[in-house]
């Protein structure tokens, strides 16, 4: 059953998604959208150069030490609830199980899924069924859960 909301977006709905990612010194992007035939959010590999933070207080040119492939629901869906975010990675990438597997299995992958979850006026948490947390284990290695209470005061949730 598909958990998705109809709700329009807001500035507040855009503060929550789901996000499923490999990284790896040596990893080809091009390579992991060909082997899970699925076209990233977005990528990079290493020795591309990007505009970063050195510090605090300091950005300028830097290179990727490693490379980036990373799918994501946060263009795609409207909701401020992670469990539809979630729903939706699922449905995406448990047909591509299988290889998903060979990469989790290769030691110069790390392969990982993160939840970002920043309440507008609440709820202040949520709850995610043991069945959807068991399924999204079988897709990573890890599980990384952001929840980001300092934000809410940012949000203009009219």
């Amino acid at each position: 059953m598909t958990h998705r909301s109809l709700t329009p977006p807001s500035k507040a709905s855009g503060r929550v998604h789901a996000n499923f990612g490999v990284r790896g010194t040596n990893l080809v992007p091009e390579s992991i959208t060909r082997r899970l035939g699925i076209e990233p959010t977005w990528a990079f590999a290493k020795g591309d150069s990007y505009i970063g933070h050195v510090d605090r207080n300091t950005i300028s040119a830097r290179i990727r030490a490693s490379g980036v492939w990373i799918f994501s629901s946060a263009q795609t869906i409207r909701s401020r609830h992670p469990l539809d975010h979630i729903t939706y990675l699922l449905e995406q990438l448990e047909p591509k199980r299988p290889a998903i597997s060979r990469l989790i299995a290769k030691p110069e992958y790390y392969v990982a899924v993160w939840v970002h979850y920043v309440p507008a006026a609440g709820p202040w948490g949520y709850e995610l069924p043991a069945r959807i947390l068991s399924r999204l284990c079988k897709l990573c290695q890890s599980v990384n859960f952001t929840y980001d209470p300092g934000k809410i005061g940012d949000l203009d949730t009219s």
